[in-house]
């Protein structure tokens, strides 16, 4: 799936719209600290969601080039840690979070249509990405294999909490306008705005310590034998923490 749906657009510019669940499309995932250990964490705001680790498709790791460097994960009973990347400035990681249905009764299941009873409207995918800048060499960069993401003007660690930050939104490294930009995901997920025609916003940092800015963008799956799939819920985050480690 996330080879194939790279192969939907053909515009410089995209506009996107469409109605989804909200279970679905507005989690997204991120790398944050639980129990000293760097833990992928699938939530929204302070929500934070076990989930089957074989959902985690890839974690890769970034040096101070565009160049990968070793990346180790442990695979755990709901969620999934990352246990070694040194050198690491950047990284990145996808998440397929399924197929969601809703029966006619109009609760949504993270199942295939195919597999549940009198299923109505139109079926879904929900594919996660994130990027994580962990170090201060790291240069702001177009990452590839990620199918949506969200890509900062300057590395963010370089700013501080209220600073401007300049962002764009890519999806198969093309601009997506009028997508969803939440630029404080985990402390207030009510506020969004939305890109501009080439793919910009600018947020200000919300927080002196975790930040995690996410973006949604919904569009009809070019797949068209994927009866249990007509649409495509992408979700990808920014994130970075600007508290500074203390003995």
């Amino acid at each position: 799936m996330f080879r194939t749906a790279r192969r939907l657009c053909g515009l410089l510019a995209l506009t996107v719209a469409m109605t989804v669940p909200s279970l679905a499309s507005a989690h997204g995932v991120w790398i944050g600290e639980q129990q000293s250990k760097m833990t992928i964490i699938l939530g929204e705001g302070a929500a934070n969601d076990a989930y089957d680790p074989s959902k985690v498709k890839w974690v890769r790791a970034y040096g101070d080039g565009t160049g990968q460097v070793p990346v180790e994960i442990q695979r755990l009973q709901d969620h999934v840690i990352i246990t070694k990347a040194p050198g690491a400035q950047i990284i990145t990681l996808a998440f397929d979070h399924g197929y969601w249905s809703q029966d006619s009764s109009g609760k949504w299941h993270n199942k295939p249509k195919s597999q549940i009873n009198n299923p109505v409207g139109d079926g879904m995918r929900a594919l996660k990405f994130s990027t994580s800048y962990i170090g201060p060499s790291a240069s702001p960069a177009v990452i590839p294999d990620l199918d949506l993401q969200v890509v900062p003007s300057v590395n963010p660690l370089s700013l501080k909490k209220g600073d401007s930050l300049k962002v764009r939104v890519l999806l198969h490294g093309k601009p997506v306008k009028g997508a969803s930009l939440y630029p404080d995901f985990i402390g207030d997920v009510d506020v969004s705005v939305k890109t501009d025609n080439d793919g910009y916003a600018i947020v200000r940092v919300p927080s002196a310590g975790l930040n995690v800015i996410g973006a949604k963008v919904n569009v009809e799956n070019p797949d068209k034998s994927d009866r249990d799939g007509e649409k495509i819920n992408y979700f990808a985050t920014l994130v970075f923490n600007l508290q500074k480690d203390e003995d």
